[in-house]
């Protein structure tokens, strides 16, 4: 009975992507666990601007960083290729928009022994790119500070003498000029043995302290963010403890990194988290990710609503006629929260694109928006500025030769960056009515 009830809810959202205007269904009713195949993308929705940008090579951005004029900050890695000579050495990409989406800044920077970077961040009147660095097959954390003109001016090294350190993600810490940086570590001696650390590092890059989190089991973070009062939120991925399977994986963390709770989520044969924005101020959060079916089938989007305590409120498994990655969640003001989609051709052919899926709190689909550019185009990261959206990916300007290997996939890829147009105007009939008192006369 309840696949049955699955079912139809299936049949339900194929009519309309608006549960609200679907004569008989309760708008806020929460439906916990959904299968929701998507319809064909419809590429009629247009940006209010676009911008490619790239040398002739492999552009692999990797952070979009709002500034306060209105214009955008894109950090990624750049690798030029000559057909004679082959790939160049990774370099740092720096490109800089105004608000008109203007280009005001592009330049590449070296640095060396860069493998790729992973992420960037704001720090006052500083950029700080997060970076792995590899030497004689050891493998580093690299912090470069660049100013607002894409000029180098210091770097740092965090390096350990008997563990890789693979760097995921960074964040700065609220009130200080400090930042926490997750990334995977693993024993030189035995790479089997991995886990997460959290590495504190002052406004210079001088590492503080660290906190390992080794739950008896492999795991590895894709993912540090703030949650509200000062908590933090870890996810990535953990390794079942019969050891046959990665499950999604949350860590909500004390301002110190105590962890408050670590709970997996085991679905279908794997799966994945690689996303969260807090939800309210009690702690509560919409996560995103992957999770592969358990026999056959495509990869599906899986997005969440957790709880304070980590249970799941509702959660959503987004597939189709692809396959669909969940790269990244965004909360807007009144209520809705934007999930970022790249959606991969399956079994019946097609060119990969970036798909912005929007949910009601209640979990409800009510819009959804497709982009592509190019010959095919990945999307990356997603973004509210001011009530403004802006979407950053990278798309295929060219035409790479099928069967390339893995070092030549991307050579005609170039930096992708759309600022999207207003959502329309919504009124969430699901919330509570204000607080009432007895007490309220003058």
């Amino acid at each position: 009975m309840k696949s049955l009830n699955l079912v139809l809810c299936f049949v339900i959202l194929s009519w309309s992507y608006s549960a609200f205007a679907v004569e008989g269904v309760d708008p806020c009713k929460v439906i916990a666990e959904e299968i929701i195949p998507l319809r064909v993308p419809g590429f009629d929705q247009s940006a209010i601007w676009k911008k490619i940008s790239g040398v002739k090579g492999a552009d692999r951005p990797r952070a979009l960083l709002p500034v306060v004029d209105g214009g955008q900050i894109v950090i990624g890695t750049s690798i030029s290729y000559d057909e004679k000579k082959g790939l160049s050495n990774p370099q740092i990409q720096i490109l800089r928009t105004d608000k008109t989406g203007k280009v005001i800044v592009e330049k590449w920077i070296d640095i060396k022994n860069l493998k790729t970077v992973t992420d960037a961040v704001l720090l006052k009147d500083r950029i700080v790119v997060l970076a792995g660095l590899e030497s004689n097959k050891s493998h580093s954390i690299g912090l470069s500070f660049l100013n607002g003109a894409g000029e180098l001016r210091t770097t740092e090294i965090i390096s350990d003498p008997k563990l890789d350190l693979i760097p995921k993600s960074m964040m700065t810490v609220p009130g200080k000029s400090e930042m926490i940086i997750a990334a995977e570590a693993i024993s030189r001696q035995n790479p089997e043995d991995s886990y997460s650390v959290l590495i504190w590092v002052d406004k210079d890059g001088k590492k503080r302290f660290q906190k390992e989190y080794l739950p008896g089991v492999k795991n590895k973070p894709e993912f540090i963010g703030r949650l509200s009062g000062h908590e933090m939120v870890m996810t990535g991925r953990v390794r079942t403890t019969d050891g046959n399977r990665d499950a999604g994986w949350v860590l909500r963390l004390s301002n110190k990194g105590d962890i408050l709770y670590q709970r997996p989520y085991a679905r279908g044969g794997d799966s994945v988290i690689r996303r969260s924005v807090a939800s309210g101020h009690n702690g509560s959060m919409v996560v995103v990710g992957d999770a592969l079916p358990s026999i056959s089938g495509s990869k599906a989007a899986w997005v969440m609503k957790l709880d304070p305590d980590g249970s799941p409120v509702w959660q959503k498994y987004l597939t189709g006629q692809y396959g669909y990655s969940g790269l990244d969640v965004i909360a807007l003001p009144d209520g809705r929260y934007n999930v970022l989609l790249a959606g991969k051709p399956a079994d019946h052919g097609g060119r990969q694109y970036a798909r912005v899926v929007t949910f009601s709190d209640a979990g409800v689909i009510i819009a959804d928006e497709s982009f592509i550019e190019g010959v095919n185009a990945i999307p990356v990261r997603l973004i509210n500025q001011n009530g403004k959206r802006f979407l950053l990916g990278v798309a295929e300007t060219g035409f790479s030769k099928e069967g390339a290997p893995e070092d030549l996939k991307y050579i005609a890829y170039d930096t992708w960056l759309l600022g999207l147009s207003k959502l329309p105007s919504f009124e969430n009939i699901c919330a509570g009515a204000a607080a009432r008192s007895l007490d309220d006369l003058p």
